[in-house]
C-alpha cells in the first residue's frame, strides 16, 4: 500500500476545492465567527505544506486535523443534497 504524502494545493482554484470539500465543514474555522484555522494560516504563510495535509492513495487530499462542526456538517458525499 502507498503511504500518504504531503499535499499543498498548487493554485488558488485547487485550495477552494479543497476548503469547500474540508475547511468550511471544520471546527477549527469559522467564518461566521472569525475563528481561523492556524493549519491555513501556516499554509499561506510559509513554503511548506503543513504536516496536516496529506493525500491519502484512496480517499485524496484531506486534513488529518478535521473536525467536523456540529453546527455546519459536511454534506454525505453518497446522497444528493435536496434541500439548499
Amino acid at each position: 500500500m502507498t503511504a500518504r504524502r504531503p499535499y499543498r494545493p498548487s493554485n488558488h482554484s485547487e485550495f477552494e476545492g479543497f476548503y469547500a470539500d474540508h475547511c468550511r465543514h471544520c471546527a477549527e474555522d469559522d467564518a461566521a465567527s472569525d475563528l481561523q484555522c492556524p493549519i491555513i494560516l501556516e499554509a499561506m504563510s510559509t513554503n511548506a505544506p503543513p504536516h496536516e495535509w496529506v493525500v491519502d492513495p484512496v480517499r485524496g487530499p484531506l486534513c488529518t486535523a478535521y473536525t467536523e462542526d456540529g453546527a455546519d456538517p459536511a454534506p454525505c458525499p453518497d446522497t444528493l443534497e435536496l434541500f439548499g
